[in-house]
């Protein structure tokens, strides 16, 4: 969020001195609007990232596999067969507050797919998806359960540094 804020004040600076600053040769002018254009993409790709992490993320399971649908319609999915890997429990998770970075002990589920082609991986945690604890255990549980029936490797680790 921090990302987001700085770029966006900047990309405020440089849009009202271009708008508003006196008129110069086109070479600064030039380099100026790059710098907008700059400021502005950083401004927006944090701001997505931010929105993909935070409210708003499905994660379903059914029958051909675990899905995982955040904002702006990105997806992840691993179909039952392609999983390799089930982990949850506590981690550490970092998160960033005013530039300053924090480390927090969350409930975590990550489920990873079969290398090769099209592997893909899910990660959730109650604190940045907003999930109750025991909701997102139930349904760890549940993957586990049936990505094990199948071959997975389950792993529910006490140590949060996995």
């Amino acid at each position: 969020m921090a990302v987001f804020v700085t770029s966006a004040v900047a990309t405020a600076i440089v849009l009202a001195w271009e708008l508003l600053g006196p008129r110069r040769n086109s070479f600064a002018a030039t380099i100026e609007s790059l710098l907008l254009v700059a400021f502005l993409a950083l401004a927006l790709a944090s701001l997505r990232t931010f929105l993909h992490t935070r409210d708003g993320a499905m994660l379903r399971v059914d029958s051909d596999g675990v899905h995982l649908v955040r904002g702006l319609g990105w997806k992840a999915e691993i179909a039952w067969n392609r999983i390799a890997l089930v982990q949850f429990g506590p981690r550490l998770v970092q998160l960033w507050a005013l530039g300053t970075p924090l480390v927090k002990v969350a409930f975590a589920l990550s489920v990873k797919g079969k290398k090769g082609f099209g592997s893909s991986s899910i990660y959730v945690n109650d604190i940045l998806y907003n999930v109750r604890k025991e909701d997102l255990n139930e349904i760890a549980e549940r993957i586990a359960f049936i990505a094990g029936a199948s071959g997975a490797r389950v792993e529910s680790p006490e140590d949060p540094n996995w």
